[in-house]
């Protein structure tokens, strides 16, 4: 759920950021995307963490699996969004 939030927030401000705003509130509102995105994607790392620490067998293999499509989601989140 945290990675489907995280794709929320980042095509509600791909796909409506078009709207028409001046040059500073552009930079202002890049700004504050970039740092929800970063307190998400730290967020998820996280609770990836602790979850991890709490479980075994199949489900910690499960939460494994979710934890390395989140890590590539985020190297993509880097390559493509930040300099």
């Amino acid at each position: 759920r945290i990675s489907d939030a995280i794709d929320q927030v980042d095509h509600m401000f791909t796909s409506e950021f078009d709207a028409e705003v001046d040059e500073s509130e552009s930079v202002t509102l890049q700004q504050y995307y970039r740092e929800a995105m970063i307190q998400g994607y730290n967020f998820g790392f996280e609770y990836h963490k602790e979850v991890v620490r709490l479980m075994s067998g199949e489900f910690r293999q499960k939460i494994g699996d979710k934890y390395i499509s989140f890590a590539r989601k985020w190297m993509n989140y880097v390559l493509t969004k930040c300099e």
